[in-house]
């Protein structure tokens, strides 16, 4: 239940971003995967798991703007 919330989250955020299509799957549900088994987690040690998927990504992304995403995950790995 928990990676199935966390990895919707990681999923909108990549479709607003319009970089979806980019995404590697198996990278996706890995790190969905490794954040479900957390306990606690901070915004720093978020985004080097983000950071896992965004390299394989075609272009840059600026994770600055989805701050409210951000705070949900952390919300659900945190309980």
């Amino acid at each position: 239940m928990k990676k199935q919330q966390i990895k919707q989250l990681l999923i909108k955020y990549f479709q607003e971003k319009k970089v979806y299509e980019s995404v590697n799957q198996n990278e996706l549900d890995n790190v969905a995967e490794k954040l479900s088994k957390l306990t606690f987690i901070t915004k720093d040690i978020l985004f080097k798991y983000i950071n896992e998927i965004s390299y394989l990504i075609k272009e840059s992304v600026d994770f600055s703007d989805t701050e409210y995403l951000l705070s949900q995950i952390i919300n659900i790995i945190n309980k």
